[in-house]
């Protein structure tokens, strides 16, 4: 995937990290986001799968890249020796408008001169990906394509090609993992919590009860969140990056 999004060979270690919040890669509402790094060690890639776009979202996820950046500045020896980063952004919900894929670097410009080199981002249109790969049958970019069909379009687009068969196998088997999905439940449940606390609160006209109830469901939330990683021993910091408490509340929560 990182091959066809850079059209660049590289070697990858196994992943340092993933946000999987997806109980099936069918369901269009989740994320799957991973780290890794190339195995010479002089790369990073950040892939991010938004399954919908809204506006901010290009902040948050510059922000990720940024706040990685920002470590590597701390422990490299050299301001100019450091990793390459390259964040690889796959969005459903740009609208068929959009371009393909897009590039950005921080540059001039006027001068075309760079501010710095080892930054880049690419963001490609999940939308149009599909319709150039899944109905108009163009097969650069069909391994990205298949991240947004369901479960029969998957199949169609993956027969006859080896790799993505193997791929299609994999994202079955992974739909079947009891493990998998249990991990995942917890998002689901907030969704649930937050819709029925809207819900309530349209129908009963208690504006103020619901802020109230809103922000106590989230709380408790985040908590059985929390409290199910560590049960799962994921990382503290880790759990820092994707749920809104401090590193002093999630050790007392041990």
């Amino acid at each position: 995937l990182i091959e066809v999004s850079i059209k660049e060979k590289v070697k990858v270690n196994d992943p340092l990290m993933q946000e999987v919040l997806k109980p099936s890669v069918f369901i269009k509402n989740k994320t799957l986001d991973v780290l890794t790094e190339s195995t010479d060690k002089k790369s990073k890639y950040n892939i991010e799968l938004n399954v919908g776009h809204y506006d901010g979202l290009n902040n948050r996820n510059a922000g990720y890249i940024f706040s990685k950046y920002s470590e590597d500045v701390k422990v490299s020896e050299y301001y100019n020796n450091m990793r390459n980063f390259i964040q690889i952004n796959l969005t459903s919900g740009l609208g068929k408008d959009y371009e393909l894929v897009n590039t950005y670097k921080l540059i001039d410009p006027k001068t075309g001169n760079y501010f710095i080199e080892n930054l880049t981002i690419y963001e490609f249109n999940l939308d149009k990906i599909k319709d150039t790969c899944y109905t108009k049958g163009e097969k650069e970019y069909k391994i990205l394509a298949a991240l947004c069909c369901n479960k029969e379009e998957l199949h169609e687009l993956c027969k006859g090609d080896k790799v993505l068969e193997k791929l299609e196998r994999e994202v079955i088997k992974l739909n079947k993992d009891p493990e998998f999905i249990e991990f995942l439940s917890a998002e689901e449940d907030a969704k649930k919590v937050h819709n029925t606390l809207m819900n309530n609160a349209k129908e009963e006209g208690l504006a103020e009860g619901f802020a109230s109830g809103l922000a106590e469901g989230i709380e408790q939330n985040k908590i059985t969140i929390a409290k199910n990683m560590l049960k799962d021993n994921i990382p503290i910091d880790t759990i820092i990056k994707y749920i809104n408490l401090t590193k002093e509340e999630i050790e007392s929560l041990k």
